[in-house]
């Protein structure tokens, strides 16, 4: 069985990963959840966790995150601002378009003012071959990555919304877009989004007094 939180959940006692396992009981019936790989070894005592238990609240900590409509429209704006201080590579082919464009400039002055001969003219088409190379490798880049407006990436981010979460897609494609890292202790769990590092520690004790979740004992 596919583990939706591998690489995204650690343990809190000892900050090793948190992996999938499958035990059988007595009775022959499966149980499927994630224990820390030092446990594992005997080095760490933090106890395992349903697997389906802890995936589920996740879940339902992304979707909460998704209701509120004013975080969505600060995560769209924060995403266009940081596609549009563009890529290492398109900053640094402008630039060094910028520089063969004045070194064009100044040629030309030369050649305007009199200064013309063989090895003036071989810098020019030097010049001239190497600013077209710069301009299509810009534009490939462009296309490659492009700019997206702040209205596609919000509806985009509506988009995942309507998610079939029913489905091991949908869960996956949530807690990839939206969680980086989850730390488990006995006691509670501290999500760590991919927004603003935003933080949100809970408790056991208050999921199991809440009437929001009918989810199984995290054992």
């Amino acid at each position: 069985d596919d583990y939706l939180l591998t690489t995204k959940l650690f343990c809190g006692h000892c900050g090793a990963f948190m992996v999938g396992e499958i035990g059988t009981s007595h009775t022959s019936k499966q149980y499927r959840y994630y224990k820390c790989t030092r446990a594992k070894k005997g080095k760490c005592k933090k106890k395992a966790v349903g697997k389906d238990y802890i995936e589920n609240l996740v879940i339902d900590d992304i979707m909460e995150l998704l209701s509120d409509g004013n975080v969505l429209e600060e995560l769209a704006k924060r995403i266009y601002e940081m596609q549009s201080e563009q890529s290492f590579a398109v900053a640094t082919l402008k630039g060094q378009l910028e520089e063969v464009e004045k070194k064009l400039d100044n040629l030309v002055e030369a050649i305007t003012n009199g200064i013309y001969s063989s090895k003036t003219k071989q810098v020019l088409d030097e010049l001239e071959e190497r600013k077209r190379n710069l301009q299509e490798e810009l534009y490939q880049e462009e296309i490659d990555h492009p700019i997206v407006s702040e209205e596609q990436i919000l509806h985009a981010l509506y988009h995942y919304k309507s998610l079939d979460i029913s489905t091991k897609e949908g869960k996956q494609r949530l807690i990839d877009g939206f969680v980086n890292s989850i730390y488990l202790y006995d006691d509670r769990y501290v999500i760590t989004f991919n927004y603003k590092n935003k933080s949100k520690t809970v408790t056991f004790e208050e999921i199991e007094s809440s009437s929001l979740t009918s989810k199984a004992s995290p054992t």
